[in-house]
C-alpha cells in the first residue's frame, strides 16, 4: 500500500484528513487537530469516540484526543470556554512528510495572538507509524511569562469498563474533583464509580489492561495526568454521549496542570510528548 493522504469532508462540514499508509490508518479533523481513530496493521482501533457524534462545526467531538488548551477545565472567567480554545477552532495544515516508515503531519492553530491577547504560538506533529506519536508544542513570542496548563484528553476503548485495569498509578498522590488530596497504594486502578482524577508527579508510562489487550500510553515533560470516565449519572447529561457510552470507555490524558502548570519565560519552547501503542 502506498501513503494515500486525503481531505475530505463529513456530511455535516467539517474537513479530516483520511490517512493510509502501509503501517496504519488514521482520521484527524482540522477542527481542533483532532485525532479521531488510529488503526494499526492488523490490530483494532487504539482510539474511542461516540456514535452519538453529529461533527457539526464548532461543536467539541466527544472521542479521540481533544486538546485542552491554553487552560484544562473551567476558566476562572465563566465566559470563557472549558478547557479552551483549541479543540474547537480550526487548525492549519503546516506540512506532510514520511521518513523511515513514519508519516509526520504538523498543523498550527493560527490567530492565537488575537485569542489570548498573548503572543504565544501553539503547533502539533503527529507521528505515525505502528505507534501513535504527538507532540503538543508551546511557543511564547513575548516578553513577559505566560502561564499555560493543558491537556491530550485521549479516549481509550474498552470492552467493559468494569473488567478494566489500569497501572503505572501507585503511589501517587491525586485529586478527586470535588475533594481533598489522596493517593493510590494498589498496583492497579479499577473505575467502579465517577471518577475525575488529576494525578501528580507520576511515572512516565502507564497501562490500560483490557481482557484482550494492553494499551501503552507514554508521556515526556508531562509529570500530571487525568483519569477520568463519567459513569452512569453524569452520562446522562453529557454531549454527544449516549447513557451507555461510559462503559465502553476511559480516558487517560497526558498534562501538564496544578502544580506541573507550565511557565513559559520569553522565546522558551516547551514539548509536550504523548506515545500510544498495543503491547
Amino acid at each position: 500500500m502506498q501513503n494515500n493522504i486525503t481531505i475530505k469532508t463529513h456530511k455535516n462540514g467539517l474537513k479530516y484528513l483520511d490517512i493510509k499508509t502501509p503501517q496504519c490508518k488514521a482520521m484527524i479533523f482540522l477542527q481542533g487537530a483532532q485525532i479521531t481513530s488510529f488503526i494499526p496493521n492488523d490490530r483494532p482501533d487504539l482510539l474511542w469516540v461516540s456514535e452519538e457524534n453529529t461533527y457539526q462545526p464548532g461543536t467539541s467531538i466527544r472521542g479521540g484526543i481533544p486538546i485542552c488548551w491554553p487552560w484544562f477545565g473551567p476558566h476562572q472567567d465563566s465566559k470563557k470556554p472549558q478547557h479552551g480554545y483549541a479543540r474547537n477552532q480550526l487548525w492549519e495544515l503546516n506540512s506532510i512528510s514520511y521518513d523511515a516508515d513514519t508519516l509526520c503531519i504538523t498543523m498550527y492553530l493560527p490567530n492565537t495572538k488575537e485569542l489570548l491577547n498573548q503572543d504565544l504560538n501553539l503547533e502539533i506533529v503527529f507521528k505515525l507509524s505502528t505507534e501513535l506519536q504527538i507532540e503538543l508544542i508551546n511557543r511564547n513570542n513575548s516578553d513577559e511569562t505566560i502561564q499555560v496548563t493543558q491537556a491530550l484528553h485521549s479516549y481509550f476503548p474498552v470492552s467493559d469498563i468494569k473488567k478494566v485495569k489500569v497501572n503505572g498509578l501507585k503511589g501517587a498522590e491525586y485529586f478527586e474533583f470535588g475533594k481533598g488530596p489522596t493517593s493510590d497504594h494498589e498496583d492497579c486502578v479499577q473505575i467502579n464509580n465517577e471518577t475525575d482524577r488529576s494525578y501528580q508527579k507520576v511515572d512516565e508510562q502507564q497501562a490500560i489492561l483490557d481482557e484482550s489487550r494492553e494499551i501503552i500510553i507514554s508521556r515526556i515533560n508531562s509529570k500530571s495526568v487525568v483519569l477520568w470516565n463519567p459513569w452512569i449519572e453524569k452520562s446522562k447529561s453529557l454531549s454527544n454521549f449516549s447513557s451507555i457510552d461510559y462503559k465502553k470507555m476511559i480516558c487517560l490524558e497526558a498534562a501538564n496542570i496544578l502544580d506541573d502548570k507550565i511557565l513559559l519565560e520569553p522565546n522558551q519552547t516547551h514539548k509536550l510528548i504523548l506515545m500510544i501503542k498495543e503491547k
